[in-house]
């Protein structure tokens, strides 16, 4: 079965690469710092930088080649009452790379289908002062991901700011995911799992776009099942309500409140999270985005539990290739 979706996805994918019709070209550099806290506990962090590649062709109505990419680099340091704990007063970092080759197909009745296969590395060094490059764990993951549904919607609406990411109607869809390959190492020594994570879920949404306001609002909803019990049978629920509206012809505001109920396995009771998610979006020019945000999680489950905050500032610089 693996097989037969990784073989299906290349050779879909090798056919959609001979597109004329280049819809996206593009590369953002990406930088930014990130400070959470919950109780005495923080964590500071910085991304320098993350570089992230998006391209989108068709070669015709029915097809549509994607492939997205980043590299990226981040550093962090975990504190408690303002300090590092013993052996720790250093920062950890993490090295990522990504590759996305997907192909979309779209079908009469607005229905389409949809193949990824993600590949991911990571070289994840730990917030230790000795010995911190032997203890460091090295990551390949190749997954094959398969999504089918209804999508009457529009995306990607234009207002008044170039943020451009209004959206409006209905979208249904229906996910099926397998981990193909999987291997972590540390100082060289490691093997690849025998048992796969494979998982089902399923997403809907409705954007209500309202122009005399350059304003959305979008309820949504996904569920996700993993299914092999020798890795996980973790299972999640996600409520949400998205808001998203231009001020200007330079600054957009979006967020999202809602709520995840989340179990690990079949015999523990769902944890309810209540979250809120805030970002700014100003533009001192077209091609610059300046990104202040703001996060909130309160869990809902646990006595006494402490909210978690986050603070964080980022930019972006989108070259268009195209």
């Amino acid at each position: 079965m693996k097989k037969l979706i990784l073989w299906v996805a290349i050779v879909l994918f090798a056919n959609a690469a001979l597109a004329y019709q280049i819809e996206e070209n593009n590369v953002t550099f990406e930088a930014g710092g990130n400070y959470s806290m919950q109780d005495k506990a923080a964590t500071t962090s910085f991304l320098v930088p993350n570089v992230a590649y998006e391209f989108e062709a068709k070669p015709n109505k029915m097809f549509k080649v994607i492939l997205n990419s980043n590299v990226s680099f981040d550093m962090f340091k975990n504190t408690l009452d303002g300090d590092a704990l013993p052996g720790m007063d250093t920062w950890g970092n993490n090295l990522g790379f990504n590759l996305s080759p997907a192909v979309k197909a779209y079908f009469p009745n607005d229905l389409f289908a949809k193949v990824v296969l993600p590949y991911n590395f990571t070289h994840a060094t730990p917030q230790v002062e000795d010995n911190a490059s032997d203890l460091a764990e090295t990551t390949n993951a190749l997954n094959a991901d398969v999504s089918f549904g209804y999508d009457p919607s529009k995306g990607d609406i234009e207002l008044l700011s170039p943020w451009a990411d209004f959206s409006e109607g209905l979208c249904v869809e229906g996910k099926f995911g397998m981990e193909i390959y999987s291997k972590t190492t540390v100082d060289g020594e490691g093997d690849a799992v025998e048992d796969h994570d494979m998982h089902i879920g399923a997403e809907a949404s409705y954007a209500i776009l309202k122009k005399d306001m350059n304003m959305n609002i979008k309820p949504m909803v996904a569920f996700e099942k993993h299914l092999n019990d020798e890795v996980t049978e973790a299972m999640a629920i996600d409520l949400g309500l998205y808001y998203a509206q231009d001020f200007s012809k330079v600054f957009a505001l979006d967020a999202t409140l809602g709520m995840n109920m989340f179990k690990l396995n079949s015999d523990e009771d769902m944890v309810n999270t209540l979250g809120l998610e805030v970002a700014g979006h100003y533009y001192p020019m077209e091609e610059l985005e300046i990104v202040p945000g703001f996060g909130f999680s309160q869990d809902l489950t646990t006595d006494d539990a402490d909210p978690v905050m986050t603070f964080s500032l980022g930019a972006s610089y989108n070259l268009d290739l195209k």
